[in-house]
């Protein structure tokens, strides 16, 4: 295992963040559709 130099542990880290943010909003919009469809579908039904 080679050890990393300081810009890669930078870019690693910047990688790493966009990753995060990434993960973050896809999740945040498919509980977002997900609440949407089942508040549209409760609407539908009443």
């Amino acid at each position: 295992m080679r050890t990393l130099r300081t810009e890669d542990a930078g870019i690693v880290d910047v990688v790493q963040h966009i990753f995060a943010k990434c993960a973050t909003y896809l999740f945040t919009q498919s509980v977002w559709r997900h609440s949407i469809q089942k508040t549209i579908i409760r609407y539908m039904y009443v």
